[in-house]
């Protein structure tokens, strides 16, 4: 509860002052790197706890997970965040931060898993699909695949899931017969 709360904070926080700046676009990107560095490193998060770590060191790792091209917003923001002792909470703090951003500007993320490369065409249909559904959004579509659906595809919006693939039809079927 109360990581939820503090991240909320300092990305509303951070999300004004780069507004202001006019440097939210830039903080989004960066913090778009931040958190895909915390998802693909899940140690990442454990490492930024240890007490042995100096803010200094603390500083240059996550200087590192922001990758090369940060803006001085961000830099400074995360400079901020280790003086504070919050560093535990940046990743936290970044999806906060892409939640408002995309919230701001009317932009709607949506996954979409398939059990095999699909060509651009069945992407296209799928976008224009959750365009209809959310009009007036601008859609976000990440592809990923997952051979363990077996076929069809799974496709993750907001908080709503239409699942068509082979694996959720075959569990369904399970349910129904159990």
């Amino acid at each position: 509860m109360e990581i939820g709360r503090i991240s909320k904070r300092y990305a509303k926080a951070l999300f004004l002052f780069a507004k202001e700046k006019k440097e939210d676009e830039k903080v989004y990107q960066d913090m778009s790197v931040i958190a895909q560095s915390f998802f693909h490193s899940p140690e990442l998060r454990k490492t930024l706890k240890m007490p042995t770590l100096s803010s200094t060191e603390k500083e240059k790792l996550l200087m590192l997970a922001a990758g090369e091209k940060i803006c001085d917003t961000t830099k400074d923001f995360l400079k901020f965040i280790i003086k504070k002792g919050k560093e535990e909470y940046i990743h936290f703090v970044s999806m906060s931060y892409l939640d408002l951003y995309r919230k701001e500007h009317n932009i709607i993320y949506a996954e979409v898993t398939f059990s095999q490369e699909v060509n651009n065409e069945l992407l296209a249909k799928i976008r224009t699909f959750v365009e209809k559904e959310f009009s007036g959004k601008t859609v976000m579509l990440n592809t990923k695949t997952d051979d363990n659906i077996i076929g069809g595809f799974i496709l993750d919006v907001d908080n709503t899931r239409l699942d068509a693939s082979v694996l959720g039809e075959l569990k369904s079927l399970k349910r129904t017969l159990v």
